[in-house]
Parts: structure tokens; sequence; C-alpha cells
């Protein structure tokens, strides 16, 4: 029989389950991993929809007809489904009960144990089940365990015989503890972290716990050990440098000891230098080895530091997930991840918001991040009963607060890279917690402790203005606070706590914008110690259509509810590890050496690193005029000191004038010596911008036909037509009549991105997303034989809406081909604030696909998001210009553009295209309309036309989807406007 009654009890939260130990495979004196039998692959497997349905021979052999794979969550097997929310539970809130009916998947396997040995401990080990499972060894209970992403050990060794050996794990979709793993990601449920049977000797060092202390050049290396029985056992302890050992000694441990060793001018481990020593604890019949670094971590002075130092968190949130098997991930992907994120700069990750596989904190260790460890627990959803410490603060559910706090610091205590704990997030400010902070405390001093929630609380409600110090975590923490209540933080000499932002600029879809300023306010205030950005990877699940096409999912379309939309995928990079231009972004605002330009000849170099000293350090500057290379020469930086600056001066001595001038700085290859995995640092700048002569008049305009309807005139082998009653009009051929350039339209709306939120209701509010147009008057001029005015009066209006925008538009068109285009707009009555864009639509033909500028690229850009563009000649095909969201939205800006040249393939024509100040553009073969109303990228249906966009100004992009908004100087007010292109037919 199965007891489901502790399925509704928050106090029981384990049968039989070993003591959290620090994490470690053991192996045999050989070094092999005999001991170690991994139980990944094909099991058996029964499931059921209702744990009432589960039969109670559920044991048996033959009710298992099906196979699974282990690891893996059953709903990405074919099993259920998947479910996505951020806050909401998907069950009814009454702690602590969930579902009537419970989905229960059943696992079972067989092993085979011919050398089994009776004297010998054997461990069945899990590293993750969601939600929470009964273990049965040869039809038996052997145990019971809460705590999704927490592993769990048992012995099985009284359950064992010699030969085959049954295995069964009974895993239950929900239970008590789903109220606290209510984090933002996917509800997915099943073994999907790995299984492992560890055979051991009688008595073996258990558990260990090594951290170190800096005493002037030397470090204090000490070592806690724990055998498992309370017999003697002989250890001989090793540390090693390479292949030096630096430390040795032989000792007894009865059951508890500690050791202390002194190393002396050791290599210190930072996320800039991860150096790390090789501790091997050795007995008869095994070995444990752990690589660690020798490092501090405590606050000083009101700032956290490592070894001395005070750090700057330019860190990230991570989730686990891949988007074909969910929440079971490989070595490789983590690897991948890892490096990636190095090569961004990025130098931090929060585990948010559970611990996460053991293997990443070794890849954190070695490759140098540090880490925010967070124990696994949420219940953000319980704030909809108007008490967020419903359960936070009942000590009902202390234990099961308890548990997980000590589950995350006993498993990962070991691992250098961490240097805070963190009791969980967005669950309140409980006594619960004051519990977990004073257990970890107490346990691991060498650490930091983290509460958001109880910074929370230090944040007026009305002000939004944070007034105090927490009390009871190391330092104070936020979410998308503000920047002018950030900058006033910075200000404040009452807080005297460290404060970083847990969650900041939230990277979903097109986004996020103000990211450098938010490093600006870092650099600019000590106490700012930097933040975590929301998130690394979209959480989009992989669905393969029938004509092969490839889209991903999100909440809802599972016919999951409630659900949270698409607002899980809000990452740096795609879920199939596709770089998004934020990734870009982020790189350029984390990279550790800048250049400022502070005139044509003088440039600040800029190291914001925290330790590192770059020295003898060539840097590379390139002078092109237009694409031609006319200077290429090298600075020797002899000396940059971290959080330092110097100036270094360029002997530019520019003689063309009727050119294009910029330079380009190129930092070299810094991997190395410097730990980062980076090819190079790029930079350049506009030095001068040449606006070219208007093209020499060859021919006349003769017109053909003018009545009070039209007007045809034709000039070399072009024609132009002219709609005198609405003011329309086109340029063709003159022989077949081929449609080169058309009257454009006034564009005021963008297909919304996600971080447009607010904004975007507000502009639908006034119909900002349907004007309609009405002609006041037409105006033809015609003066001379090569030119032609034509000027437009017309009047923008929404339905039902007592606002509008008036404008005049003059066409001057040249016989030489060029058409000078001024626009002038004046908003009347009760206008909106904001708007998304001011600009032009043309509708070319499907062969104007080539583009080339002088500007921002090769990336999309936006004023508030520049996505570590640089200032550059560019080349593009229409397919380049654009980046594919997940979640269809405007895309493929480019921002602080010189010129613009459009090229037409099939007639040899181009578009020639500049303004009277820098403009914006982008491009793309769907309509405007159909990017605003698809819900998926396969629902993208391309045209036979080109759209090209020539915006005056487009509105930021901001953080708002769960951020800030747009800052106002990135903001497009609605106030009377005036700008002016010249497009040449070249």
């Amino acid at each position: 029989m199965i007891d489901y009654t502790i399925l509704s009890d928050s106090k029981r939260i384990q049968i039989n389950r070993e003591p959290t130990r620090a994490f470690y495979v053991p192996k045999g004196n050989d070094g092999s991993n005999y001991n170690c039998l991994d139980l990944n692959g094909e099991w058996d497997f029964s499931y059921y929809t209702s744990h009432k349905d589960i039969p109670t021979d559920f044991l048996a052999e033959d009710n298992f007809e099906n196979k699974i794979m282990v690891p893996g969550n059953w709903q990405m097997q074919g099993y259920g489904k998947p479910h996505y929310t951020n806050i909401n539970y998907p069950f009814p809130i009454n702690p602590p009960f969930t579902y009537d009916n419970i989905p229960t998947g059943i696992y079972r396997r067989n092993i085979n144990l011919e050398a089994y040995n009776v004297t010998d401990n054997y461990f069945i080990r899990f590293e993750g089940v969601d939600n929470c499972f009964y273990l049965y060894i040869n039809n038996k209970l052997a145990g019971f365990n809460k705590g999704s992403r927490n592993g769990s050990e048992f012995n099985i060794s009284e359950f064992l015989k010699e030969g085959i050996n049954t295995v069964t794990v009974v895993v239950f979709q929900w239970s008590d503890s789903s109220y606290i793993e209510d984090q933002d990601m996917w509800w997915l449920s099943g073994i999907f972290r790995e299984v492992t049977l560890i055979t051991r000797p009688k008595n073996f060092i258990f558990d260990f716990f090594i951290t170190t202390t800096l005493e002037d050049n030397n470090a204090k290396v000490s070592l806690e050990l724990k055998s498992y029985i309370k017999e003697g056992l002989p250890l001989t302890i090793t540390i090693s440098d390479q292949d030096q050992v630096c430390v040795k000694k032989a000792l007894t441990v009865n059951e508890n000891c500690s050791v202390e060793f002194i190393m002396e001018n050791p290599k210190l481990w930072t996320a800039e230098t991860p150096y790390l020593y090789e501790l091997s604890l050795e007995t008869k019949e095994e070995i444990i080895t752990h690589r660690f670094g020798i490092r501090q971590v405590e606050i000083s002075e009101g700032l956290i530091k490592i070894n001395g130092t005070p750090i700057t968190f330019k860190g990230v949130n991570r989730h686990e997930f891949n988007e074909i098997f969910g929440r079971t991930i490989s070595n490789e992907q983590m690897e991948t991840e890892v490096r990636l994120m190095k090569e961004a700069f990025i130098n931090a990750v929060r585990m948010s918001h559970y611990p996460q596989h053991p293997y990443f904190y070794y890849l954190c260790d070695k490759y140098g991040l540090y880490v925010i460890d967070e124990a696994d627990l949420e219940c953000h959803g319980i704030g909809s009963t108007g008490d967020k410490n419903l359960l936070s603060s009942d000590p009902h559910w202390l234990p099961a607060y308890m548990d997980r706090m000590v589950q995350v610091v006993e498993r990962d205590k070991n691992f250098t890279s961490i240097i805070i704990w963190s009791v969980g997030n967005e669950s309140g400010n409980g006594t619960n917690h004051h519990e977990m902070i004073d257990w970890a405390k107490q346990r691991d001093p060498s650490r930091l402790l983290h509460h958001e929630g109880e910074s929370r609380d230090c944040v007026n409600a009305e002000t939004k203005a944070y007034e105090r110090d927490v009390e009871h975590a190391d330092f104070n923490s936020t979410m998308y606070t503000e920047f002018h209540v950030l900058q006033k933080v910075g200000e404040d000499a009452a807080i005297k706590k460290p404060f970083i932002l847990c969650e900041y600029v939230h990277a979903m879809g097109n986004g996020p914008g103000g990211l450098k300023e938010y490093l600006d306010l870092f650099n600019k205030y000590p106490k700012l110690q930097g933040g975590f950005i929301w998130e690394w990877r979209d959480q989009g699940i992989k669905k393969v259509l029938p004509n092969g096409d490839i889209t991903y999912l999100y909440g809802g379309d599972f016919g999951d509810y409630p659900n949270d939309y698409n607002f899980v995928l809000d990452g740096l990079v795609q879920p199939d590890m596709t770089l998004s231009p934020s990734y870009f972004g982020v790189k350029k605002a984390y990279q550790p050496i800048s250049i400022d330009q502070l005139d044509d000849r003088n440039y600040n170099l800029i190291n914001s690193t925290d330790f590192t000293i770059f020295e003898d350090m060539n840097i590379k500057y390139e002078i092109y005029s237009q694409e031609e290379l006319f200077v290429s020469k090298e600075i020797l930086i002899r000396e940059l000191l971290p959080k330092e600056s110097i100036t270094i001066e360029v002997p530019v001595d520019i003689k063309e004038e009727n050119t294009d001038i910029i330079i380009k700085f190129t930092i070299p290859e810094l991997s190395d010596k410097y730990n980062v995995l980076i090819t190079s640092i790029k930079e350049a700048f506009v030095l001068r911008h040449h606006i070219a002569d208007t093209l020499e008049t060859k021919d006349k305009f003769i017109i053909n036909t003018k009545d009070k309807n039209k007007l045809v005139a034709t000039f070399g082998d072009k024609q132009l037509n002219i709609a005198l009653k609405n003011g329309d009009w086109e340029i063709c051929t003159l022989n077949n009549q081929l449609p080169i350039l058309a009257k454009p339209k006034h564009n005021f709306w963008r297909a919304i991105t996600d971080n447009d939120f607010v904004s975007a209701h507000m502009w639908r509010e006034f119909g900002v997303d349907h004007l309609m147009s009405r002609t006041k008057s037409v105006t033809l001029n015609q003066n001379v034989e090569d030119k032609i005015s034509l000027t437009v009066s017309e009047n923008y209006g929404a339905s039902a809406k007592y606002w509008g925008i008036d404008l005049t538009t003059t066409y001057v068109f040249n016989s030489n081909g060029c058409i000078k285009i001024k626009v002038a707009g004046t908003p009347i009555h009760n206008y909106p604030e904001t708007l998304p864009r001011i600009g032009l639509s043309f509708n070319l033909s499907k062969e104007y696909s080539k583009f080339n500028w002088l500007g921002r690229g090769p990336l999309e850009s936006y004023n508030d998001a520049l996505n570590g563009t640089t200032f550059d000649f560019y080349k593009q095909d229409i397919e380049e210009l654009g980046f594919n969201y997940l979640y269809p939205q405007e895309n493929g800006n480019h921002f602080s553009t010189y010129w613009l040249q459009v090229e037409n393939s099939d007639i040899e024509n181009k578009l020639m295209i500049k303004g009277d100040k820098t403009f914006e553009f982008s491009s793309r073969q769907v309509t405007q309309e159909n990017l605003d109303e698809a819900r998926h990228i396969h629902e993208l249906e391309k045209t036979n036309n080109i759209y090209l966009y020539l915006d005056f100004k487009q509105h930021g992009i901001g953080s708002r989807s769960c951020g800030p908004d747009v800052q106002e100087q990135y903001k497009l007010k609605l106030e009377p406007f005036e700008y002016t292109f010249d497009l040449s037919i070249l």
C-alpha cells in the first residue's frame, strides 16, 4: 500500500534519506569508477493520470507496458503536458493540498549485482526528481523524498541480494512541496537528473568541508572530515598544485575531525584568475578528489570583497533548460553555456531559483564565475492570498524550509565559485527565512547570505524609495529597481550595506534597453556592486511542423491553463543557443576594456576589471576613407590597472575633404594571458561624414500628360506619374514600366515588442495602430525644367479619438533622379505622450534586396539598446538585416545611420538615401501587420515585396516587460517635428 497522506504533510519530507553530503564521486584507489554504476537509460514505465488509478499490485512486472528514458521529464516524452506559469499556482490555493487527482509515473528497472558483497554499503543516488517519490527495492519500501532540485541518497544495502535486483520509483507530479517550488518556469515532472548506484566499503569518508582564509601572504586551508561510522579510518590528505605536492598528511578519522594547513604564497582564485588546486582524500579502498580554489569572501568597508578587493557582479540568472529534453541537460550543453557566458564577459551566475546540476558548479570553478547558489524555494503565488508570508512565517512549514537550506549548503559547500548562499526567491520575508539564514551563517561563516525578500520590505510602497538596510541578510538586493531609486541608494550614506540587483534588465524579446545606464551607476557608486540580468536562456519548447519548419512553444500552446503565455521567452540566448542581439549588447556592456572618444585625436582607454592588470598590450587603430584603408598603426600600452583609465592620442591627419572617414580600434586576443575567451574587442568612430553634392543634371522633365487628375513626365529612361487628387506618385522604367519607387506611407506604428508592454497599451488606446489619413490639399509646382515640386497636406487620426497629426510633406523631384522629401508634423488636440516611431515606409519590389550603409552594425540597434554594434561600412542581404524573435515583434532597426544604399539586382538600379541628420532604417519581407499579429515564427509569411522603413526616430526599448520603462531621454515624445530625406535613383 502507498501512503498518500504524505503528499499533503509539509512536515514529512523524507524517509530513510541519508544526511546530505558534499557532492563528489568516489573512485577506487586505481582511479577507476568501479564502484559507481550508471543507472541511466531506458526504464520500464507506467503512467497514471491520477494516483487513485494506481493498482494495489503496482509493483508487479506486468503493470509496465511502456518505456521511458532516464534522465528525462515525462512531459517531454509524451506523457501528460508541459505547463507554464510564472506566479500563479495551477491548482487552487489551499495549502498543503494541491489536486485531487495527482498524475503519477512509476519507473522500474533491474540491476544485476554479480559482485554483491554483504559487508559493503550500497547507496542509490538521485540528483533530481520532480516532485517527490517513493523508492522500492525488490518490492520493499526503501525511502521517500521531497525537494525536486535537491539530490537524495539512500543506503539500500539491507534490501539487496546477489544477482538481479529490482528498483521501482513512484514519482508524483504534485505534493505540498509544490507550494514552495513555484518558480518562473515550466512545470515538468519525473526523474530528470542522473541515477547512480554507489558501492562503498564498510567505513569511508562520508563528508568533507574545505574552507580557506587569507593571512598576509599565506592561506589557511581548513578541512572538516566525517567518516561513515565511528570506527577509526586511516586517511592520507594531499593538496597538489599541478604535479607538485603542496601538502601531504596522514591521520586517522574517528567519525569527525578537523585539520588545518598553511600554504605559503598561494595562487588565489577569482573569476578573472580561476586557479585551482587538487585535494585528494585517500583511504585503503577509496580515493576522493576535488579541485578547489583559495579565496576569501568578506564584507569590509561596506563592500563585498574577494581576497580584499571589491568586485562588481556582471551577472546573469540561469535556469536549467533544454528545448527538447526540458530540464535534463548534458555536460556538453553546460560547458557550452559557461563558455558563452565567459565570451560575453559575464563573471557571475545566480542559480535561479534552485540548486543546479553539480557539474555546472565544477565548470564555474574551472572557468571563473561567481555563484549565488539558491535554495529550491519559491512561493510567489501565495501572495494572491494577501499574505506573502502565509507559509514563510508558518512554523508548520519550517522543516521544509530548513531542509532546503541544509540541502543546498551541504551538497555544494566545496565549490569555490559559490560565494553567496540564497534562501530562495519571491517567497516573502518570514521567520522561516530568518531561521534559514541563522543556520547557514553558523554552518558556513565563510560565505555571504542573500535574501531579496527582506530587501523588498525595505522599499517604501508608495514612493518606491529604498529606506533602510536589511538586518538578517548580509547585503541589500532588489529586482528591476528604477534608475532614480538606484541613484539615490548610491548617494544615501544611511544605506551602509552593499547593494546588488539580483534581477535587472529583463531580456524578453527585443531588449533589454538601458543596460549601459545601469553599468554607469555601478561604476559611479561603489556600494552598487552590480547585478544579474534576467535571464540567460529562452525556455521555448521545440516543435517540428509537418512541413519540416521549426517553431517554439510557450505557455498556452499545450492547452495549459492558467498560463503566462510567452513570458518564458526572456533570455539572452534562444532555446537552441542562437545568440540574440542582446547577448552582444551584454558583451559590450560587460567588456573588460572599453574605448571612449574625447575628440578626433584623443581616446580614453578604460579597464573595468577588478583584478586584471593589462600589460604590454598593442592596440591597433585603422583609419578608413570610405572603405579604403589608408592608416594602420599600433599603440603600445605598457600598463593599465584595474578600474583605471588612460588617454591615448592618435595622430590623425586627414586631408581628404569629400569622403567619409572612420577610425577603428582593435584590442587583440587576450584569452591566453587573461582568461577571457574572446578573439578581440572592437570599437569605431565616425570622424567625418561627407554629404555628397547633388547629382549632375543631364536630363530635363518632358511633360507628357498634365490635367486636373494627373501628371505624367519622363526624364531619361524613367517616368514620373503623379495623381493630383491625393498626391500619390510613382517612378518606373520608361520602356517596360517596372516600378522603381512610389510614394511612401507615413508610419507611426511598429510591431509591438515584449518590452513595449505598458506603452503599447496606451498607444492602442489612442488608436496609433490604426491611424487613418485624410488628404487636405495637393499642390504641384514646376517652375524649372529639371524640378517638380509636390506638396501634400494630410491629417492622420484614429477612429473615435479626438487627436491627430497634421502633416505637410513636400517632394522635390529632380530630373537627375534625386528626390528630396521634407516632412513637417504637428500634433493636435488630446494626443498621446509618445509614439512608437515617426518615419516613412516604402513598398519596393523583391529585387531591392541588398543593403550597404555607413552606420551601426552588423546587428540591429535602437537608441537605448545598441547591442554591441559599431560604426562601419556594412553590406548585407535582406535576410541578414533582422532577427527572428521566437515571439514575432519589431526587429532589425539600424540606429544612427549616415547613409543607406539599396540595390536592385534585376534592373541595376540603386537607391541612395541620406538624411539631414543621422536616421534609422530597417527592412524585411513580411508586412508590419503580419509581424505585429503573428504569435510564433512559423506564422510569418514572406511576400514578394521588400518593405523599407526610414525613420526619423523610434521609441526606445527599455525592459518594461518586467522592469523599468524606457528612460525619458530615449522616449519618442510626440511634439512638432521636421525631418528630411534625400533619395537618389542611381
